[in-house]
């Protein structure tokens, strides 16, 4: 099964179709079509595609072509749903949002390698509540569905969940380039209030749909994060524009 890594910008410059052709050049050794599939010397197989590297085989030369990419195309490396941790390569000036959870730095290829094999050889997990994580996105029961459904809408939150929820993640796109597109509050009989936002940066093709509600345990803040589009076994999401009255 293929391992997805998305090479990331927090800046307009360079563009999605700038990253994707030096990442791939890079990618691919400097010849032939920057797309398609990669075979290293050492073994190591992938596909590049529209941002994503889809890595089959992981190795040495594979960890180098990446990192090199990532710091050729001042981009971060973003692995997905779940918990795991957002990568800031040395030597790129992408700095990874905030909303992505907190950033591992690379400061090499060994480095990446290192952390790409202990992604790889795992699946996600759900970890604490404190608003500081992000709980996993494949554990349906321990976190509000990334849909609304039926939910009831709320036009008026007296309990502030969605204004600390939306505050927060405005804050921590500040900056990053990131849009706060459209936001939707529900009442879910179980999480209470929810807070979801579609987040689309003005710069890459990936949106991302954050889900924030208060913890009745520890009375702090937590959230998840899916991609909009389909990613691995999780399905595509409908726009919240599309669902009922909004917030914004």
């Amino acid at each position: 099964m293929s391992f997805p890594i998305d090479l990331m910008a927090t800046a307009p410059t360079p563009t999605q179709d700038q990253i994707e052709q030096t990442a791939g050049t890079i990618l691919r050794g400097g010849a032939g079509d920057p797309f398609g599939r990669m075979t290293k010397p050492d073994g190591g197989v992938f596909d590049f595609d529209d941002g994503t590297i889809w890595v089959q085989r992981l190795s040495p030369d594979t960890c180098d072509a990446v990192f090199k990419a990532a710091r050729a195309t001042d981009t971060f490396l973003n692995v997905g749903v779940g918990d795991y941790a957002p990568m800031q390569i040395k030597g790129s000036r992408a700095k990874p949002p905030r909303v992505f959870g907190k950033a591992v730095l690379i400061s090499n290829p060994a480095a990446l390698c290192s952390t790409l094999r202990k992604d790889m050889s795992r699946r996600p997990v759900v970890k604490p509540d404190p608003y500081d994580d992000y709980v996993s996105t494949d554990d349906l029961s321990a976190r509000p569905p990334p849909e609304p459904g039926a939910e009831p809408r709320l036009t008026h939150d007296p309990s502030g969940v969605a204004a600390q929820c939306e505050t927060e993640t405005r804050n921590e796109m500040a900056g990053a380039h990131w849009a706060v597109n459209r936001t939707l509050v529900s009442q879910n009989p179980t999480w209470g209030v929810v807070w979801r936002a579609d987040l689309w940066p003005d710069h890459v093709k990936l949106g991302m749909r954050i889900v924030c509600w208060r913890n009745r345990a520890t009375g702090k803040l937590a959230r998840s994060k899916q991609p909009l589009e389909a990613w691995g076994p999780f399905p595509a999401l409908a726009p919240l524009s599309g669902q009922g009255v909004a917030t914004k």
